[in-house]
């Protein structure tokens, strides 16, 4: 049990539960640890948090609300979990000026609905989500980043000047398994995402341009992902849900993450270090992450992630130093013990 290391008293307000298996639920958790170990903290939880854009654009009722609970003086800061927020900030920084405001940023938000408006095809929130990602980080004390260039692509963007900045890299508890790999069990790599639309781009560039021509199986796996995409057949195995992240990491040669759109953090790169796995992957999906000690392949194209995977030794599955390199800096008690900022 971690003692709280100041006595702030921070309202933490959020879309995303606490509970599910997205990256972006498992920072919004990250963030409520960072919360409690810095003071007592209340949840506030907008819109009915199963629609999500129902949820991450906050009303005007949900801002007064907020003004109204920070107004009673039960509180000196307030942490909002999504820079989407930024209505929200701009009026409490206007009505309660003495309370601190920090502002977590899970994706450089206006490049993210840029990239998810095109492929969708769909009525775009770029510009709505740009603006107040703008206020956001115009009227913030803190602001917290998953990833340097992250950091450095949103001060671009909007002129930043004022208050402090600081990144945290993503983070997990340790839930590593060891399981046994059976010596007559077919050798594959694996790729693990729900049916984000990110993953769902990446699953068919493995499909496609990477499968038909490499020695062994993919696999494909994450929540939707068996309905999200096309029937596969060769040497493609999809499926959905994984009810065990050791299971399905415990035989693969390497962990392969073809992600080329989207901002933020991969939240299944530190699963992978986590389970000792190589890495085979995108210099994007890498946001966040520290490669000087990790044993990976950083790929530009199709033809780069074929060569390395049919490089791979397939009676390799367990890579020692990947693992020392997640306990180091992404398991979430050992980051919360050993290295914080101070808000």
């Amino acid at each position: 049990m971690m003692n709280n290391i100041s006595n702030r008293k921070i309202l933490f307000v959020h879309f995303n539960g606490f509970n599910g298996a997205s990256g972006g639920v498992r920072r919004t958790v990250q963030n409520l640890a960072v919360c409690m170990r810095y003071g007592k903290c209340s949840t506030y939880q907008t819109g009915d948090g199963n629609h999500l854009e129902n949820s991450m654009f906050i009303g005007s009722n949900e801002c007064t609300e907020i003004v109204a609970i920070l107004k009673e003086g039960k509180y000196d800061s307030v942490f909002f979990d999504t820079s989407l927020y930024g209505e929200a900030v701009c009026h409490i920084k206007n009505k309660c000026p003495e309370v601190k405001v920090i502002v977590h940023y899970h994706n450089f938000e206006k490049r993210y609905f840029e990239d998810e408006d095109n492929l969708l095809n769909r009525v775009p929130l770029a510009s709505f989500a740009a603006n107040c990602e703008r206020l956001a980080s115009m009227n913030s004390d803190v602001r917290i980043y998953i990833s340097n260039e992250d950091r450095m692509n949103i001060r671009k963007e909007y002129g930043i000047c004022s208050g402090k900045d600081i990144v945290i890299p993503p983070a997990l508890p340790d839930s590593f398994m060891p399981m046994p790999v059976m010596a007559s069990e077919e050798p594959y790599v694996l790729f693990l995402g729900s049916d984000f639309y990110a993953n769902i781009e990446a699953a068919r560039f493995i499909i496609k341009d990477i499968a038909p021509y490499i020695t062994m199986k993919a696999v494909i796996a994450g929540k939707g992902m068996d309905t999200a995409l096309e029937p596969a057949s060769g040497n493609v195995e999809v499926s959905g849900f994984v009810p065990s992240l050791s299971t399905a990491m415990a035989g693969a040669a390497a962990f392969i993450s073809p992600v080329f759109s989207g901002s933020g953090s991969k939240i299944k790169i530190a699963e992978a270090l986590m389970h000792g796995k190589y890495i085979i992957t995108s210099e994007e999906s890498l946001a966040g992450y520290d490669t000087k000690d990790m044993a990976v392949t950083v790929c530009r194209s199709a033809d780069e992630f074929i060569k390395a995977i049919n490089s791979l030794d397939t009676s390799k599955t367990f890579y020692p130093e990947n693992r020392e390199l997640f306990l180091k800096n992404h398991e979430i008690f050992n980051l919360l013990q050993r290295w914080f900022p101070s808000f």
